[in-house]
């Protein structure tokens, strides 16, 4: 019956993700677009719309993996009130949030080469 129930949670969260998957090719906000990357509208040059469009897609990947992230550690949570003092439930929970933590420090990593190599070609190619 748990693993029932818990089937039914990550279904609904990843219900509430699949709009941004969908929306992935539509082009970001100003707000939430970055300021490394170029505003090209419709008359930019090649290189600027291939950076848009990885931006903006990496964007999206990012929000769906910390939303997926989020859920993972809602279900160690779970899995550790439910443990009930199970040696091997336990340890299996705090796999679980280790595992969703390593993944996020990761994913900020990531982001964070990813920002310099951007800001770094972009300066290279204004020069």
């Amino acid at each position: 019956m748990i693993k029932y129930n818990l089937f039914r949670v990550l279904l609904a969260g990843s219900t509430l993700l699949a709009p941004k998957a969908a929306l992935a090719q539509i082009d970001l906000p100003e707000e939430i677009r970055p300021e490394f990357l170029p505003d090209i509208g419709k008359d930019g040059t090649a290189e600027e719309k291939i950076y848009a469009v990885v931006g903006d897609t990496l964007i999206v990947a990012m929000q769906v993996i910390g939303g997926l992230a989020i859920i993972m550690i809602i279900v160690a949570g779970i899995r550790y009130v439910i443990a009930r003092g199970e040696e091997d439930e336990v340890t299996k929970a705090k796999t679980t949030l280790m595992w969703t933590i390593g993944g996020l420090i990761l994913l900020f990593l990531v982001l964070a080469i990813i920002n310099f190599v951007v800001k770094l070609t972009l300066v290279t190619n204004e020069a």
